[in-house]
């Protein structure tokens, strides 16, 4: 079992997915990753940030490395993106796909090579606003493609667009209605009938 801030990430007999481009540290990512779940009990491990279940029964673990990307993608249970930060020597770490609950709550991992200790080292989260913040990013462009197709929806069909979207439950996808509305993505249209729409500002 794989989490991250105590949300599921990887689980027994699922495929976890860990993409990134060439040099965006993805391989010491999941070198981290491996080396929790092959350690002996009581050893300590930096994880770079996840957290790793014992493995106590010793099961194997099946490590493929392909090109076929969007088709292993589509099988995946959890999908993580390592990216490497601009003008840094730092990597970033943000879920695009976990098994319950939604991407968008996984804080953003950094890792990067610490030169006394010789390895690679967990170097914290980012900050709540840098969160925040692709948070809005996300969701406004889930919104945008949601009304390109229909510019006023009323709220079981946004509920539905958004679980479609995100492929998510009913209560996170009402939990994301309410942020959007929140931050001024959507607004509700004013009369007898509750209808969203996309705010002016990201239109």
């Amino acid at each position: 079992m794989i989490t991250i801030n105590d949300v599921t990430i990887g689980t027994p007999s699922n495929i976890l997915c860990i993409v990134g481009s060439e040099g965006s540290g993805k391989t010491n990512f999941l070198g981290g990753m491996l080396s929790g779940a092959l350690k002996p009990d009581n050893t300590a491990v930096d994880t770079l940030g996840t957290f790793i279940q014992s493995n106590e029964g010793e099961k194997a673990i099946l490590l493929y490395d392909s090109d076929l990307g969007s088709e292993v993608q589509r099988k995946a249970a959890g999908i993580l993106l390592v990216e490497k930060e601009t003008n840094t020597n730092y990597s970033v770490v943000k879920a695009l796909k976990v098994r319950d609950g939604s991407p968008l709550d996984v804080p953003l991992i950094q890792f990067g090579w610490d030169k006394a200790q010789g390895r690679h080292v967990y170097l914290g989260n980012k900050s709540k606003e840098e969160s925040e913040s692709r948070k809005i990013n996300e969701l406004s462009e889930v919104a945008r493609e949601i009304f390109a197709k229909k510019s006023v929806l009323g709220y079981s069909e946004l509920l539905n667009a958004v679980m479609e979207a995100l492929d998510i439950k009913d209560r996170m996808a009402r939990n994301y209605i309410k942020f959007m509305k929140d931050n001024g993505i959507i607004e509700k249209s004013n009369g007898i009938t509750v209808e969203y729409s996309l705010s002016t500002g990201f239109s």
